[in-house]
């Protein structure tokens, strides 16, 4: 009985996110530098813990691995929106290798059936970052990062340990951790105290804070707190200090301030069910604000979406970046392109720079959509096209959609008019069609993607039904 239930909440969740774990090629947060997986034991190093949505289900899939790599795509397009890589970008932005360490920081072995055990253990981790060739603040990089992030629900600096809440504020007191709120820039902000236990296997959005110990806490805590300058605020804290227990420290309780929450504001505000114009699969925001944070969206980025639909993911990249310049290509005569105007416009977003009836695979299509960015080509191409009954009746004969658009893109490149610029990337799902016979694959195979000037970063996959599945991929142009 307990597996099945296991089983279904499952099986629900992975519909809720929409794409599942990673296999093969899958991104490894651990492929860092030795000098950043020797952070831990760095105590002037900063450490931040963060904790990924999809937490207050009791079981869901494997999904780490893509929440990492989401977070460090964002966390290089801050540091290169903030000019740091200078002429280092393509080196640094190029490589697969993260920035960034992470480690669980939950443990429940010996708790729960052994095939659940990494799901939970992995909900929440420390992060250790290393930025000091870009001299650059790690905390207020990383919180750039959280607040576009789909996959974030909250970061948190981490202060310091102890085995009292009296210790805790002592350490507090004499490191100064919190002069900011006694005597500077943050003196008059509101501010609370929060107590999370981590040590059950239920945990996120519907935990409660435990009243008995934030009673104990502030009371032990008392000859630190009184020095704040601000009012204390239950419901909406300027500052809110987060003391955990029941994860893995040297000490019983975990010092934290919580520096962000992920993009779920921003996210909520582009739900289907608030959007003028939706067709019969609109993307979820979380799902469309992950691929374009995968494309390593950057300011002043020229985007394009080939099959457009709605504008899901246009939607999600003028939301993260205002100034993004984006285009879509859609040829449904049954979208309404002037409610997708207004879409755009009724949220406060910059106006689409092109909105085209067409089809991409037209090579005047095509230019059309460049001719709407200045005739230059595209930093990032970012879609989700149409797929279902034609991949199950004419995949034999059909090489697929994704193979269409590298096929595009070859084409374009040879012709002098590239439709995708060198280091740029395509983060997009590709259906694939599996039998008992044999797996009819829409995926781009070595040949089709060395043609085009394009290479694999990494795929995800996320299976539909016992026959379909799809993939979402990120390739990087590489000529």
């Amino acid at each position: 009985m307990r597996s099945q239930l296991f089983t279904s909440i499952l099986v629900f969740f992975c519909c809720k996110i929409n794409y599942a774990a990673f296999t093969s090629r899958r991104y490894d947060g651990r492929r860092v530098s030795q000098k950043l997986l020797q952070l831990n034991d760095d105590s002037s190093s900063p450490e931040y813990l963060i904790q990924w949505r999809g937490a207050q289900s009791e079981g869901f899939s494997d999904f780490a691995g893509q929440c990492q790599f989401e977070f460090d795509c964002c966390t290089k397009s801050v540091l290169v929106d903030n000019e740091v890589f200078g002429s280092g970008l393509r080196k640094v932005v190029g490589n697969d290798k993260s920035m960034l360490a992470f480690r669980n920081a939950l443990d429940y072995s010996n708790r729960l059936e052994k095939d659940y055990e990494s799901w939970f253990d992995s909900a929440m981790q420390y992060v250790n970052v290393d930025f000091s060739e870009f001299n650059s603040d790690p905390s207020e990089i990383l919180t750039k990062a959280s607040a576009r992030s789909a996959s974030t629900r909250s970061l948190y600096l981490v202060c310091m340990e102890a085995d009292t809440f009296k210790e805790l504020a002592d350490i507090a007191m004499e490191q100064e951790t919190f002069e900011d709120m006694i005597s500077g820039r943050n003196k008059d902000a509101s501010w609370c105290v929060r107590v999370r236990r981590m040590d059950r296997a239920h945990f996120g959005k519907k935990l409660r804070n435990s009243s008995k110990l934030v009673m104990q806490a502030t009371r032990e805590m008392s000859d630190m707190l009184r020095k704040f300058g601000g009012k204390v605020d239950l419901n909406a804290p300027e500052q809110t200090l987060y003391i955990f227990t029941g994860i893995e420290s040297k000490k019983k309780y975990v010092l934290t301030r919580k520096l962000s929450d992920g993009a779920s504001s921003i996210m909520k505000s582009l739900s289907p069910k608030l959007r003028l114009c939706v067709t019969s699969t609109p993307l979820r925001p979380l799902v469309s604000f992950s691929m374009v944070n995968m494309g390593m969206l950057s300011k002043n980025f020229n985007v394009l979406d080939p099959f457009a639909g709605s504008c899901s993911t246009l939607l999600a990249a003028a939301s993260i970046e205002s100034s993004c310049k984006v285009v879509g290509v859609e040829r449904s005569i049954y979208v309404d392109f002037s409610r997708v105007h207004d879409d755009f416009s009724s949220r406060g977003l910059p106006k689409l720079r092109g909105l085209i009836r067409g089809d991409s695979s037209k090579r005047e299509i095509r230019e059309m959509a460049r001719n709407c960015v200045s005739n230059s080509p595209f930093d990032l191409i970012v879609c989700d096209p149409p797929y279902g009954l034609r991949e199950k009746l004419n995949q034999e004969r059909d090489p697929g959609p994704i193979v269409e658009l590298l096929r595009w893109i070859k084409d374009d490149r040879n012709n002098g008019t590239p439709l995708l610029k060198v280091g740029g990337r395509i983060v997009a799902f590709c259906p694939t069609l599996e039998s008992n016979e044999s797996a009819i694959d829409g995926m781009p195979d070595d040949e089709q993607m060395i043609e085009a000037g394009v290479r694999m970063v990494t795929k995800m996959k996320q299976p539909m039904n016992e026959a379909l599945s799809r993939w979402l991929i990120v390739l990087e142009c590489i000529e």
